[in-house]
C-alpha cells in the first residue's frame, strides 16, 4: 500500500560520523624567536674575599612570563685551573613576582680550608640547557681569596 507522502518509505541508516565528531583544534604557538630566558645578575660584588665564608645575592632581572622562560643555573667558586673550591649550589630563577625585592637570591659559599692566601677565583654561573642533563657556561665574575688568618685557630 502506498500513502501519499515523501519519506514514507525511507529508512535512515544509522548516525554517519559527521553527525556525531565534533572537530576540536588547538593551536600552540611555536615561535621561539620572541621567546628568551630570565637574565640573572650578581649583587654587590666585593672583589676580594677575606674569610673561609661568603654570602653572593643573585637576582632575577625580570618576572617569568609567557614570553620570559625560567632559568636553573649551577653556581660556584672555581679555581684558573677549573678545580672546584667550593660548595656547587643549583638555583631555581622562575618567579613571577612583579615585585623587584622578592626576586633576590642569596646563597652562602664555604671555601675549603687547605687553600692558600691570596688566590684568584672565578664565580661561575652555568645555565642547564633545555631537554638535557647538562649545563652551559653563563657568567663569571673574578674575585681574590685573601684570607686574614692564613692558620685556623
Amino acid at each position: 500500500m502506498r500513502k501519499k507522502g515523501s519519506g514514507k518509505q525511507f529508512v535512515h541508516g544509522g548516525a554517519a560520523l559527521q553527525e556525531i565528531v565534533i572537530p576540536c583544534l588547538s593551536i600552540k604557538k611555536l615561535r621561539v624567536s620572541d621567546v628568551s630566558k630570565v637574565e640573572v645578575s650578581v649583587l654587590g660584588q666585593t672583589s676580594v674575599i677575606t674569610t673561609n665564608q661568603v654570602t653572593i645575592s643573585f637576582y632575577q632581572e625580570e618576572p617569568v612570563s609567557e614570553k620570559i622562560q625560567g632559568r636553573t643555573i649551577k653556581v660556584g667558586f672555581f679555581k684558573k685551573t677549573g678545580e672546584l673550591i667550593s660548595e656547587l649550589h643549583k638555583i631555581n630563577f622562575d618567579s613571577a613576582q612583579t615585585e623587584s625585592t622578592l626576586r633576590g637570591v642569596k646563597r652562602t659559599f664555604n671555601f675549603r680550608r687547605s687553600l692558600e692566601n691570596n688566590l684568584e677565583c672565578l664565580l661561575k654561573l652555568t645555565s642547564k640547557i633545555e631537554g638535557a642533563n647538562q649545563y652551559s657556561p653563563y657568567k663569571e665574575a673574578n674575585y681574590l681569596l685573601r684570607k686574614t688568618f692564613v692558620a685556623d685557630f
